[in-house]
């Protein structure tokens, strides 16, 4: 009874701590990377270019994106260093600055900290004016003057089923487990620009690869020789068998057991009549380290609104549904439980393909990697059971089955774009579709980005959109309300904060993991020095320029007990030899049906340090080291398997 009333008094506490968004401070003020930007997306493509090195690699905060000087001038790609006080300790070009170079990627080798990047640009020596995909390591320090050749990943144009004009590029590069031993795997994803047949493009993706040693990495080799594959199914798509093509967004995330995942969604257009149909939430699946055959994951991302009976007049609920729609620049992350989040916007129709764009929410897409299965949770706004089926819909957000203001309209305003006729001929700005999510730290902790221009709408005096910063503490099961960074509250230099990107986790700042922690988050933004894009050309869209710039926020982000992953439930158990252990220990569950394989090992603070995965027979080996390979030191940690209801946790020693 005592253990019901404090599980009763907790959920009532993180109700009531739900309802207000974290304290935060602006901790790191604006500072400009690029006073002269004439460009519009200057960041990544469908991941994020902001990355945070753990203190033992360095700490440093790497930032990466693509600049354009003055109008005229070629798109760089350039890379910026920052200490963690918000210093910057390192900013230069790459490459052969008369090429003209585009939307880089950038991520973390977990061993060893470096980071590895990806971009397209018309490599030296090529004559045939193809964009190829380059890859480096290393930041650059101490390699004099601007003049470097990077490794080529993809040399375009690339033959595909004797289809040679394939152009691949707008990468992403990732980093995983390699089937050699020592070594690591090195992925470069990238999309086809080339048209066929219905003139647009998109349709297919190439995976380069290496194996690369750590010594490669640490001492720079420049790494040639990448093998390529393409996904057959994806090939067919480019193709339109069936009088039909597939559009796809995604991005790519690997495991550390070498299953690779191509995460996202797609629409169908048919080719007599070039419409879009209702997207599909899609995962393509391989199995072994990015050889061999793919397979194809999806299902409706249409959410049935829930059934109400007192509808408006002139207005059939009942047909009305949410499906994804402008979710074209996003990125995924995992979770603890071997789960992929992607944020994705969500906006109304009606069976007649109406569009109802005001009505727009902002969701978590869960792709469970064990059961091969999708969830979507409402992230903003949220309705009385975000994780239920439906999710939020604005008549009926107690989700009693009734409308909440039977008087209600539709207005048809999309509140992420804004149209301001007298200063661009109502052209639309192009940060709408861009919601970026951050991966969990140790701790749990991470954020979701997105811009909102409902407040500039009605007030004149706005000269940019709200930055909406939602927060989680438990590995995204619970969502906090957001944080609003308002133009005439928080101003940057030229008002206008577009194009937001979040680095890619958050940091602990202090005091105590346990008792209401400070977190830094850095984000890079483009201070546009209007609602416009400023790369494009016509009288729609005026070039404007602006300010590249980044800042960060110290969030007091509140602990949730009830996430505490050290709370043990009776049933499922772990077991251990030998225990205490120095060189190495085998950790076995007596769970057959492995309904969830894998144990979660943390700290006395209550950090996850490493994540192992039960092979058949319900067992897996720990070497007394971390996720990114290093020797953990001596003393008491914990292993918890997450298994429905059952949470079983076994104390190890770790002796020297």
């Amino acid at each position: 009874m005592k253990k019901l009333l404090y599980c009763a008094l907790l959920s009532l506490w993180v109700a009531v701590l739900l309802s207000e968004a974290p304290q935060f401070t602006i901790s790191v003020l604006p500072t400009s990377l690029s006073a002269s930007l004439w460009d519009y997306m200057p960041g990544s493509y469908l991941d994020t270019p902001v990355v945070v090195q753990d203190p033992e690699n360095g700490g440093d905060i790497y930032m990466i994106y693509q600049h354009k000087a003055a109008a005229t001038e070629q798109r760089r790609f350039r890379l910026a260093r920052i200490g963690l006080s918000g210093n910057l300790e390192l900013q230069r070009s790459f490459g052969n600055l008369n090429r003209a170079q585009g939307y880089p990627s950038i991520c973390l080798d977990p061993p060893t900290g470096i980071p590895l990047f990806a971009w397209h640009e018309e490599l030296s020596g090529d004559t045939d004016g193809f964009l190829d995909v380059g890859f480096m390591a290393g930041d650059m320090e101490g390699i004099p003057g601007p003049m470097w050749e990077p490794a080529i990943v993809i040399d375009n144009p690339f033959t595909i089923n004797d289809f040679s004009q394939n152009q691949f590029v707008w990468p992403t590069v990732a980093s995983g487990p390699s089937p050699l031993q020592n070594m690591r795997r090195i992925y470069v994803l990238a999309r086809n620009s080339a048209t066929y047949t219905t003139g647009s493009n998109g349709h297919n993706v190439l995976l380069a690869y290496r194996d690369v040693s750590t010594a490669d990495l640490v001492n720079g080799n420049i790494l040639q020789n990448w093998n390529t594959v393409s996904i057959p199914q994806m090939d067919e798509w480019f193709f339109f068998p069936n009088g039909y093509e597939r559009q796809f967004d995604g991005t790519l995330l690997c495991r550390e057991d070498g299953l690779l995942y191509l995460i996202g969604n797609y629409s169908e257009q048919y080719q007599e009549q070039y419409q879009d149909t209702q997207r599909k939430l899609a995962v393509f699946v391989n199995d072994s380290y990015g050889q061999g055959p793919w397979r194809l994951v999806s299902t409706n991302s249409v959410q049935i609104p829930s059934q109400v009976s007192n509808a408006p007049a002139g207005w059939d609920l009942a047909n009305i549904r949410y499906d994804v729609k402008h979710s074209n620049h996003f990125n995924a992350v995992w979770d603890n439980d071997l789960r992929i989040h992607y944020p994705q916007l969500f906006t109304a129709f009606d069976d007649t393909g109406s569009h109802y764009p005001w009505f727009f929410a902002i969701r978590d897409v869960i792709f469970d990697t064990v059961s091969e299965s999708f969830a979507i949770h409402d992230l903003y706004p949220r309705g009385a059971t975000p994780h239920s089926d439906p999710c939020y819909t604005p008549w009926d957000v107690n989700e009693d089955h009734l409308v909440d203001d039977p008087q209600m309209s539709l207005p048809q305003i999309f509140p992420f774009c804004y149209f301001d006729s007298t200063a661009h001929s109502d052209a639309m700005t192009y940060y709408y579709n861009h919601v970026k999510m951050t991966e969990p730290n140790s701790n749990g902790v991470m954020a979701c980005v997105w811009s909102d221009s409902k407040a500039a709408i009605s007030n004149p005096e706005l000269t940019g959109p709200d930055t909406y910063i939602a927060v989680s503490p438990d590995f995204g099961q619970t969502w906090l309300d957001p944080i609003v960074l308002n133009p005439l509250q928080h101003p940057t230099p030229n008002g206008t904060m577009t194009f937001v990107y979040p680095a890619n986790k958050l940091v602990l700042m202090g005091p105590d993991p346990w008792e209401n922690p400070v977190y830094r988050l850095f984000l890079m933004f483009f201070d546009d020095n209007g609602w416009g894009a400023g790369s494009l050309s016509g009288s729609s869209f005026p070039q404007d320029g602006g300010n590249l710039s980044y800042l960060a926020l110290d969030i007091t982000v509140p602990f949730l007990a009830g996430s505490d992953p050290l709370v043990p439930v009776a049933d499922l158990k772990i077991y251990s030899w030998p225990n205490p252990f120095s060189e190495g220990c085998t950790l076995k569950v007596n769970d057959g049906s492995q309904a969830r394989q894998k144990i979660n090992i943390f700290n006395l603070k209550g950090q996850r340090v490493r994540s192992l995965i039960l092979n058949s027979g319900s067992e897996a080996q720990w070497d007394g080291k971390d996720d990114s390979g290093r020797a953990l030191a001596a003393g008491i940690y914990f292993a918890k398997m997450l298994s429905g209801q059952n949470c079983p946790v076994h104390k190890l020693v770790l002796i020297k």
